[in-house]
């Protein structure tokens, strides 16, 4: 249970649970960005459309609202074995678990928040989708399992390749 009460998901083993709150971030009202960082954004947005991205992503990153490959969610989910927060797969009609989404933040769509630029962060699929099962309390063990697979499969990846030293 958390400081409020409410019921807190079991971290997975080699998980550590991030104190920031989505909630934190409304509550204090409009976001305060760093200075914008067009430059760096384009080399983010000409990954992202390598990888198939939506345009928001694309816009936002070539804006410098998004300077850097990685999740953004208040808790990334995405094994490390994988390659963590900064791990994503092309968009393809299979719609990976990893692939790159787009996150209404500061103000999530639930709360009003428009799709722009400015209300933009980059998550993966998956963490997007256990962010919002766990703000409206709905079961989200089988998306905790597929990141076990993921993570299992990804050390017997890791093992089976030659010159690591895991």
């Amino acid at each position: 249970m958390d400081e409020n009460g409410q019921r807190r998901r079991p971290l997975l083993s080699g998980e550590s649970r991030s104190e920031s709150s989505r909630d934190d971030a409304v509550m204090a009202g409009p976001r305060k960005h760093a200075p914008l960082d067009p430059e760096r954004g384009r080399a983010v947005a000409a990954e992202l459309k390598a990888r198939g991205a939506k345009k928001i992503l694309i816009r936002a990153a070539e804006q410098g609202y998004i300077t850097e490959l990685a999740c953004k969610m208040p808790e990334c989910f995405c094994p490390e074995e994988l390659g963590g927060a900064t791990y994503f797969e092309p968009v393809t009609a299979a719609l990976s678990d990893w692939m790159p989404t787009h996150e209404h933040s500061p103000v999530s769509k639930q709360d009003g928040g428009k799709e722009a630029v400015d209300n933009t962060i980059l998550a993966h699929r998956l963490c997007n989708r256990i962010d919002y099962s766990i703000r409206v309390g709905r079961s989200h063990r089988r998306d905790l399992e597929r990141i076990r697979k993921a993570r299992e499969e990804a050390i017997a990846r890791n093992k089976q390749e030659p010159g690591r030293d895991d």
